[in-house]
């Protein structure tokens, strides 16, 4: 059996990650499809005296024209090498490749090329090593005395406020003002005299949380406002964590996909200002920039996440961390509902990528527990012994002991 000959004429990279394939199929291929190429064209055309598509070879010949059926058949015969030529190329390529003609003239071989994206690569930095060495350095949470002090306080504001509302709001009521603003203040604007202030004791905290002493609440209301801190200094960490690895990693990204991103950011963009009810012109006018600029800085943007969301990617991968498929399904399902038109696999998708990123970004927290087991391993010196201790001591300190002198033989001394 004949080897087939290869389709592919170069292969080349531009420097914006796309592969560009040069190729050409022989002029005899494409004859091959001339037939095919007029009953697809006949298809939708009527002639006199015939039914749709039974009219005679010859006649739709010179109704359609030799350019496009020669042009239909080079597309048919591109479609028939489309497969080939891709599996003969050893490369990974996403998204859509365009297809180009760049020659079709009869009796000479069908030139176009197929321009694809390569796939991106990520080398990702020692993502274990730098979530520990974060973790090691991130502060420990601490609560002061001052801030659950302010915090009690503002609540006791509050509660007073509160109450000094509603008795507003019963006069103004009674006489009818409760409409008038200037009589009527809004909540907030109600000031409160130290005076006005609920004392704090026993009862107070029974009526405004059910606990039975202030020194029951004071310590729920610590640990309350500790919890807090943590989790939103939890979230810086994270967030560290996440930059540092990134920062730690290589990528080959093609600029298609940050330009994708860069869209999804504008689309961001110019749906905020549809709610605010702003136009672009009065956001470079206060802001007192360009459009290039702010270009720019969605071009950065868009960078910063594709190599973020490639990263945590590459960590699922690694970790065989994957997203549970009926909450996946579900999620999609309520996003749907609530976004009519949203196509089925795009939602499935997002949401799948969303939970991915949640699995990994718990795998990373999880090294923060890891971090505290090994530093309550790590076994502690043991106290010298204080006798031991003297007797080195005295043995690094002890004074040498002389040489012994050497005997004189008596014959030498008799000389």
């Amino acid at each position: 059996m004949p080897k087939k000959t290869s389709y592919i004429s170069s292969i080349t990279e531009s420097d914006r990650g796309e592969v560009i394939i040069s190729a050409s199929i022989p002029w005899e291929e494409v004859a091959n499809k001339r037939g095919a190429a007029i009953k697809e064209l006949g298809k939708n055309i009527t002639l006199p005296g015939f039914r749709s598509g039974h009219a005679p070879q010859a006649l739709l010949e010179k109704t359609i024209g030799e350019y496009r059926i020669i042009e239909e058949s080079a597309k048919q015969s591109i479609k028939d090498a489309y497969a080939p030529v891709l599996k003969e190329v050893d490369k990974n390529l996403i998204g859509q490749p365009n297809i180009s003609i760049t020659k079709i003239e009869p009796e000479s071989p069908l030139e176009f090329t197929i321009t694809a994206d390569k796939s991106p690569e990520v080398t990702i930095g020692d993502y274990t090593k730098i979530a520990r060495e974060v973790f090691k350095k991130s502060p420990k949470t601490t609560v002061e005395t001052k801030e659950i002090e302010d915090g009690i306080l503002h609540i006791r504001q509050q509660v007073a406020r509160s109450n000094k509302w509603e008795e507003m709001k019963k006069n103004a009521s009674e006489e009818g003002l409760l409409d008038d603003t200037k009589s009527f203040p809004a909540f907030h604007e109600i000031d409160i005299s130290d005076a006005e202030l609920p004392e704090l004791n026993d009862e107070f905290v029974q009526n405004i949380s059910g606990m039975k002493t202030v020194e029951e609440f004071r310590k729920s209301f610590e640990d309350s406002l500790k919890e807090e801190k943590e989790l939103r200094t939890g979230e810086e960490v994270l967030n560290t964590i996440v930059d540092s690895i990134v920062d730690a990693s290589t990528f080959f990204i093609p600029e298609s996909l940050v330009e994708n991103e860069k869209h999804r950011i504008r689309d961001e963009f110019n749906s905020s200002l549809e709610r605010q009810g702003a136009s672009f012109d009065e956001v470079l006018k206060k802001g007192k920039t360009t459009r290039e600029d702010i270009e720019k800085e969605w071009h950065t943007s868009a960078l910063r996440r594709v190599r973020t969301q490639l990263a945590l990617m590459e960590i699922a991968l690694k970790e065989k961390l994957v997203a549970n498929e009926e909450e996946v399904h579900h999620e999609a399902h309520q996003l749907m509902k609530a976004h009519k038109g949203v196509d089925h696999d795009l939602a499935m998708n997002h949401v799948r990528t969303i939970m991915t990123n949640r699995e990994v970004i718990r795998f990373l927290s999880k090294l923060k527990n890891h971090e505290e087991k090994e530093v309550k391993k790590a076994p502690k010196k043991k106290p010298l012994d204080k006798k031991s201790t003297e007797t080195d001591t005295k043995k690094k300190t002890s004074t040498p002991k002389k040489p012994a002198a050497k005997k004189t033989p008596k014959s030498e001394a008799k000389k």
